[in-house]
């Protein structure tokens, strides 16, 4: 008895711990990321200030789902807070419970080892970290996936009326998640048929018939109100998806643990010992517990959730995207951990836990730097970037993303108009209309800037005050050179030598990567004061940006250091008392000889990149 109680505690502390860690890996920097775009359809559909009614007609038009995680989620709002914090605080929660429920589940297929070797692998697994950080329902989808399961088996083994309404309920609360949920249970459905077929005794057939009648009866009625969204959703033709290749099930097991290259040989090592102790093991006969039970519940149902989808992208319309099949990870979870659990060898077994362990930390704290380098659309920093450099509520053009990032434009506090209108539309009228007016065009989400052609159009007549690029965002501020009564010149690239002018990032720019002038040709200015300025950017060395000095001829006018984006340098005043050839000479005086150079890419050498030189007479 004290040997059982000594064990009993040591599992506790165990998978205490486990579930400690997991808790510290979801929640540390819960807010570090911005939220990307389908978490802000989560946060204006569930906008406390619209009704409940709203939500619903939102949820079911936008997201074809369930309203029931959208109305948590609005509650959770009302009651704490409409922040990212709270929405991203429910998926933790929920991914905590998936942790502490695959030790469950593990144990209730093989033992309680496997259990805590699942719910260890579960801890630490990169994308369920990552759904468990995300204002999205998807680590719901694994949670109940695995509660799903566990009173599955329940229910096979026991036949008893609580585990089949228990399975019945959380079966039904997966698929109020996503639809994709159907694939599990007719997964177990099949996995069902195929038990119930061996089943020598009739009484026994008769009570699962039962039991389980039960639970789909169960399903079915508390799905019935939601059937009409699962056919609108096959009536879909059209699919912002792409076509999936033959061996996309590759791919989604390696991006399952973060497509981590320390961790692909040990996965593929755990699989062989897996699929080697259940060729060499005998197979019990009509059990539910065992390498032959839980042999059978893997392939059938991870055959089911990959090939099901992958034949209706083929056949009508592609629907393949890996979060959407989150409910297979559980079962890929699992049967990593029977296959740990068949190695016999103490030290060989404790070595393969360790090198996961290790191997995983590494990738998720040291390669990805997960919890300091972005990687979700930042939408927050480009918002913000517009709130900090506008001096006045400039009109924003947001053509793509306005409504969804209409969240971040309020929580800043801009009260800007917002057009969401075509881009190279826009421009086009205001050139010919010859406004005068400063505007933001701002993009995310794959939103492209403007055509190379448009941007130098635009350049003749607007400033590009302040532009920069976020991680698949981006934001610029367009202000007028001067108004209609003004002479306007410009320079650029094509008014310099050739050998001085390169393309960097995608745009032709005069570069100055030394301390040698960079001189352009003559132009011809009339008689008069001219206000002049600068379009330039550079790249700095000891955080130290390029210092330019600006000649006219021979004479210095003035000087300046160039910042991280392209920006408008301060203004010079020059006086044209009648000289016709002016020509500019630009020289930067803190060039960092002893870095290494690089035309083709931002490095740690000084270099400075002028865009444009115009010139407003007075």
């Amino acid at each position: 008895m004290n040997k059982f109680k000594s064990a009993k505690y040591e599992r506790t502390i165990y998978l205490s711990v486990i579930v400690f860690v997991g808790l510290l890996l979801r929640f540390y920097k819960l807010g570090f990321q911005s939220l990307w775009l389908d978490e802000l359809y989560t946060f204006m559909d569930c906008d406390p200030s619209i009704s409940w009614h709203e939500t619903l007609t939102t949820v079911l038009a936008l997201e074809c789902k369930s309203p029931l995680y959208y109305f948590i989620v609005k509650f959770l709002f009302i009651a704490f807070g409409y922040t990212d914090i709270v929405a991203r605080a429910l998926s933790v929660v929920a991914g905590i419970a998936g942790i502490y429920s695959m030790y469950f589940l593990g144990k209730e297929i093989f033992n309680t080892r496997t259990g805590l070797i699942a719910a260890l692998f579960t801890s630490l697994n990169y994308f369920h970290i990552y759904y468990s950080q995300e204002a999205r329902g998807y680590i719901f989808l694994f949670l109940f996936t695995v509660l799903s399961f566990l009173f599955f088996i329940r229910t096979l083994k026991t036949l008893s009326l609580r585990n089949a309404i228990w399975y019945g309920l959380t079966s039904l609360l997966s698929l109020h998640i996503h639809t994709f949920a159907i694939l599990v249970i007719i997964a177990q459905a099949l996995i069902l048929s195929v038990y119930c077929f061996i089943q020598p005794d009739k009484q026994i057939r008769i009570k699962q018939f039962k039991r389980f009648g039960l639970s789909f009866l169960i399903i079915f009625l508390g799905f019935l109100p939601l059937i009409n969204m699962l056919i609108s959703t096959t009536q879909i033709t059209e699919s912002w998806i792409p076509m999936p290749n033959p061996g996309y099930f590759i791919d989604y097991f390696f991006e399952f643990f973060g497509n981590s290259e320390l961790l692909k040989p040990i996965l593929l090592i755990i699989v062989i010992f897996y699929l080697a102790h259940v060729f060499t093991t005998k197979k019990e006969e009509n059990s539910y517990e065992g390498l032959s039970f839980n042999f059978t519940l893997i392939s059938i149902s991870l055959v089911i959730i990959f090939l099901i989808p992958y034949v209706y992208s083929i056949l009508k319309i592609p629907a393949l995207v890996s979060r959407y099949l989150i409910n297979a990870l559980p079962l890929i979870i699992i049967m990593l951990a029977v296959g740990i659990n068949s190695i016999k060898n103490n030290f060989l077994r404790n070595l393969m836990v360790a090198s996961f362990v290790i191997c995983s930390i590494t990738e998720l704290l040291i390669v990805k730097d997960y919890y300091n380098v972005p990687i979700k659309t930042q939408f927050r920093e480009m918002t913000e970037y517009v709130k900090l450099h506008s001096e006045k509520p400039y009109l924003i053009i947001n053509e793509r993303t306005w409504w969804q990032n209409s969240y971040y434009t309020k929580l800043f506090g801009l009260t800007s108009e917002v057009k969401a209108i075509n881009k190279e539309d826009f421009v086009s009228s205001i050139l010919i209309e010859k406004k005068q007016l400063g505007f933001w065009l701002v993009g995310a989400h794959n939103d492209k800037k403007l055509s190379y052609e448009k941007a130098r159009l635009l350049e003749t007549r607007f400033l590009l005050a302040q532009s920069k690029d976020f991680l698949d965002a981006w934001a610029q501020l367009y202000l007028p050179v001067g108004n209609e009564n003004e002479t306007t010149f410009k320079l650029d690239y094509r008014n310099f030598k050739p050998q001085d002018s390169n393309k960097i990032l995608g745009d032709s720019v005069v570069t100055i990567w030394d301390g040698n002038a960079r001189v352009s040709n003559a132009i011809d200015l009339p008689t008069g004061t001219f206000e002049i300025k600068f379009l330039s950017n550079g790249t700095p060395y000891q955080k130290v940006f390029p210092h330019l000095n600006i000649y006219v001829n021979d004479s210095l006018l003035g000087n300046y250091f160039t910042k991280e984006n392209f920006e408008a340098s301060p203004s010079l005043t020059f006086i044209n008392l009648g000289k016709k050839d002016v020509m500019i000479k630009i020289i930067m005086d803190n060039d960092a000889n002893n870095a290494t150079q690089s035309m083709n890419a931002i490095t740690e050498d000084r270099n400075a990149f002028i865009k444009a030189i115009y010139f407003l007479k007075k």
